[in-house]
């Protein structure tokens, strides 16, 4: 007899599904297979099923036996393994509306795999853009713009701002993700610019999760007309919030988190802000901390009461204390100019 312990001959692959809508008739099916090594296109089925459709964002957990196809793959160092290959269809009454593939996977025996989201939707038409106002270049990195857009199918999932200069030059593209997808968008957003580049131009569009795009459109930047500079501001962190105070009083502030990478290229990180009350010289701010917090700077841009931006100020994170570029460095116009002292 063997008297080794039985171990599991089972795996389960985790899918975080997302729908727009659902209507009755609808069912999300599932196939798992494993192609078999050394033939041509033969696969082996190891699970094939449907669930319910539920509106928004569902996650489901499907369990299948691995013992067929173990067999047909050397283990390596961490043991017995089988690779797989999940397709996710969005059904109608039977027939197929949408379908994803999730790419080959490695299950093992006794473990759960998370797969990439997953994204069905019945419709197969672009995003919009309906609005897109003008830019302010409101500290020397970075560009501030407003827009509203929308997704006939509910699944924008991106989208993209790049600085032109001289309007034949590109500068640097700034991606936005979405997941759960959009239906609609609108707000305020920032793009980074290489700094003092003199970016004067702003190209923006919209994708989707089947890669149609919007229509590229395109606005003057132009340099911020705020009346409230801000004058200080320090930066401190909670376990979970961001505390930033900020001389003078404002009507609101808008912070723009950026991360910066090995080798020194920066990304925009994350946007909080809001409004402030009146009757104060020192206005504090507070944000939730996303998880994990990883900024090292941030941009703050004050909007006075009549609601536009004025000139940012960049600061560490966190910080006591922070001043803004001397007015030499200062943004005066579309294109930025810096103080420059020549020896003799």
């Amino acid at each position: 007899m063997k008297d080794a312990p039985v171990g599991p001959h089972s795996g389960s692959v985790s899918l975080k599904v997302h729908f727009q809508n659902g209507t009755p008739g609808e069912q999300i099916q599932v196939a798992i297979a494993s192609f078999v090594p050394d033939t041509e296109g033969v696969v082996d089925s190891l699970f094939n099923g449907t669930f319910a459709v539920k509106a928004g964002t569902q996650d489901l957990t499907v369990q299948f036996d691995l013992t067929s196809c173990i067999g047909r793959f050397t283990p390596d160092e961490q043991g017995p393994f089988c690779l797989i290959e999940a397709t996710i269809s969005l059904l109608n009454n039977g027939v197929i509306q949408d379908q994803q593939f999730t790419g080959s996977m490695t299950v093992r025996p006794g473990q759960v795999v998370q797969t990439d989201p997953v994204i069905l939707v019945a419709g197969n038409n672009p995003p919009v853009i309906t609005t897109l106002d003008t830019a302010r270049v409101v500290e020397p990195g970075l560009i501030r713009f407003t827009m509203t857009g929308n997704d006939p199918d509910g699944d924008l999932t991106q989208l993209d701002a790049i600085g032109i200069v001289d309007g034949t030059n590109f500068d640097i593209e700034t991606p936005y993700t979405f997941f759960p997808p959009l239906k609609d968008i609108g707000g305020v957003f920032y793009a980074l610019q290489t700094p003092f580049i003199g970016v004067n131009e702003l190209e923006v569009f919209m994708s989707d999760s089947k890669f149609n795009s919007s229509a590229i459109d395109t606005v003057p930047a132009f340099a911020p007309i705020g009346s409230i500079p801000v004058d200080s501001l320090s930066i401190d962190t909670t376990a979970d919030s961001i505390i930033v105070n900020v001389s003078p009083a404002t009507d609101s502030l808008e912070l723009a988190f950026l991360d910066t990478f090995p080798g020194g290229a920066q990304g925009l990180s994350f946007i909080c802000g809001g409004a402030a009350p009146v009757d104060f010289s020192v206005t504090r701010f507070a944000c939730a901390k996303p998880k994990p917090f990883t900024s090292t700077q941030v941009v703050a841009v004050a909007v006075d009461f009549s609601g536009f931006p004025g000139n940012g100020i960049r600061c560490p994170v966190p910080t006591q204390s922070c001043l803004p570029l001397p007015a030499g460095d200062r943004i005066l116009g579309s294109k930025r100019t810096r103080r420059v002292h020549i020896r003799r």
